[in-house]
């Protein structure tokens, strides 16, 4: 749950233990040293050609790395707990738990010696040398720290707005409106929320018209979808919602348990423009636009800080308001810290680098939008038959120069004199479409776009006047987004992406009796024979709810 981990495991029968792995002790010995060196899991993985998995539990195995979910498991395995049990505890499955178990010694070849061993005294000269930079490190951070932070700081924040009058009031009605009912008492409402449209709708990769159509039938047929091509839903949020905290709301919607890493993009053109394809230009937006690609590893998850209890009740926190964006690596004094340690006139000259050269120096997504932007900030907003007049922002800018205009350069100058989550620089809106990616191994992309009304869905009968109303009282007495339609069933982790997905609904919705009628099903079935791993049916089933997963569906007003 914890969001910091991102193995990938299609298979619901098999159970892979933590001796089940294997590998060299050489590529072991590797690992520590390489990480000894870089200080990055990210930079030891990409240098050895392995993964992050492998490479987190070497170093757990070794003493050199931790979090507070890898903190957590070996407490509960002190405790005498099962993989099983842990998992139950922390609300995840047995395979997120193995990625933080440590290796049991002996499970490499036997007739060599251990990594301790091998590397004597300068092995462990080098950690002890590790350990106390890392200590140093965090001790320079908590004296140098600009990003203040006060309970009374925070209140006022949360409190902002509460006396401004109702932004509903200047839309006027009309249909598909997100407005208030008539006569609806306000006394105790959120006074400064603008509800937002939000339509989110997972992307499909087929590779061919054939298996387009496959796709098609099965998510029809199967997976509950039946006014589109996809699953997708609709939502409406508040304007003030921030990146992060709509994670949350896609996590929930879609049926994902937060259980990898995730991250927030715009469209491929979108970002060629408005850093004119320029490495220089591109690092004026970090802090700004984008995340430092040199961001701390752990920053990102600030607030995946889930123990025990309701998993569903601690998720609806993360995507209710008030919402106070705590991560210090986002902040723009940190984001321009980060890029000066690695820009030097003799080595980069980032004005002469073209963008494309992010990605070979930097040790994260050069992409990746800032998580403390809000709904309301970053898109243009579609009128979706809505009067041209009451749209908030129809220009996109084309280039750097409509982002880093004179009045954007002042306020960055002022942020950086004083940073802290209240004093960050507020961008104009700057597409009209955002790409979230989740588990780059399954590779998870929900496209999302953003409306200030539902006349569409109003004409489709999808949803009436009335509910739209009652929608937009609920969220802005709860101040959390609510559904107001969705096509397609629930999701999971770990099945393998949309196509995995579309294998897992025939593997489950194969007939019960009778190998005759098996066969004539998948004929008849786009001639799809191979279903992997989900031939047992059952078995299948009964994985897929270990991992939170149902077929049937939820209310709009209960799905968040």
């Amino acid at each position: 749950m914890i969001g910091k981990h991102n193995n990938h495991n299609t298979r619901p029968k098999s159970d892979q233990s933590t001796a089940g792995y294997s590998f060299s002790d050489q590529l072991y010995i590797d690992i520590v040293k390489t990480y000894l060196d870089t200080e990055s899991v990210k930079e030891t993985a990409a240098r050895l050609n392995t993964s992050a998995v492998k490479v987190r539990k070497v170093l757990i195995t070794e003493g050199l790395w931790s979090s507070k979910t890898s903190l957590e498991i070996q407490r509960c395995l002190s405790q005498g707990k099962t993989t099983a049990e842990i998992a139950e505890i922390l609300s995840t499955t047995e395979k997120a738990v193995q990625q933080y178990l440590p290796y049991t010694r002996g499970i490499y070849h036997g007739d060599q010696q251990s990594v301790s061993a091998l590397n004597s005294a300068d092995y462990r000269n080098r950690i002890r040398v590790l350990q106390e930079k890392i200590l140093q490190r965090s001790m320079d951070g908590a004296m140098e720290d600009k990003w203040n932070t006060s309970a009374a700081d925070i209140e006022g924040i949360q409190r902002k707005g509460e006396n401004k009058p109702l932004m509903l009031s200047k839309t006027g009605r009309y249909p598909g409106a997100l407005l208030l009912p008539e006569g609806a008492d306000v006394s105790k409402l959120h006074h400064h929320i603008r509800p937002i449209r939000l339509h989110m709708e997972l992307m499909r990769d087929d590779s061919s018209q054939a298996e387009e159509v496959k796709t098609t039938y099965v998510l029809q047929t199967y997976g509950q979808v039946t006014y589109g091509d996809t699953i997708s839903r609709d939502v409406i949020v508040p304007d003030d919602m921030p990146l992060w905290a709509l994670h949350y709301t896609i996590q929930k919607c879609f049926g994902w348990q937060n259980s990898h890493l995730h991250r927030f993009e715009l469209p491929q053109g979108q970002f060629e423009r408005i850093t004119d394809g320029n490495l220089g230009k591109y690092m004026e937006l970090t802090g700004v636009v984008f995340r430092s690609p040199w961001m701390d590893e752990n920053e990102g998850f600030w607030n995946d800080d889930y123990e025990s209890g309701s998993f569903k009740t601690w998720i609806r926190r993360k995507y209710s308001g008030p919402y106070v964006s705590l991560c210090h690596g986002e902040g723009i004094w940190q984001c321009r810290q980060d890029a000066k340690k690695r820009e030097s006139g003799e080595v980069y000259a980032f004005n002469d680098i073209p963008i494309q050269a992010a990605w070979y120096i930097s040790e994260g997504s050069c992409t990746q939008l800032l998580e403390r932007l809000t709904v309301g900030g970053i898109f243009a907003l579609h009128d979706r038959g809505i009067d041209d007049k009451l749209v908030a922002s129809s220009f996109i800018p084309q280039c750097f120069e409509d982002v880093m205009n004179e009045e954007l350069q002042r306020e960055i100058e002022e942020c950086l004199r004083y940073d802290s989550y209240a004093m960050q620089p507020k961008i104009r809106p700057l597409t009209d479409t955002l790409y979230y990616n989740y588990d780059f191994g399954d590779n998870w992309h929900v496209r999302v776009t953003a409306s200030l009304g539902a006349a569409d869905l109003l004409e489709n009968g999808r949803v009436s006047q009335e509910e739209l109303e009652q929608a937009v009282l609920l969220l802005m007495e709860k101040y959390r987004p609510v559904c107001i339609a969705q096509d397609g069933c629930f999701v999971l982790d770990d099945v393998g992406g949309m196509d995995g997905f579309v294998q897992f609904l025939k593997g489950i919705n194969q007939p019960d009796k009778g190998k005759a009628a098996v066969e004539e099903w998948r004929t008849e079935d786009a001639d799809d024979e191979d279903y992997g791993p989900y031939e047992d049916k059952k078995a299948s089933i009964e994985w897929a709810k270990s991992l939170g997963w149902s077929g049937r569906k939820i209310t709009n007003k209960n799905l968040l």
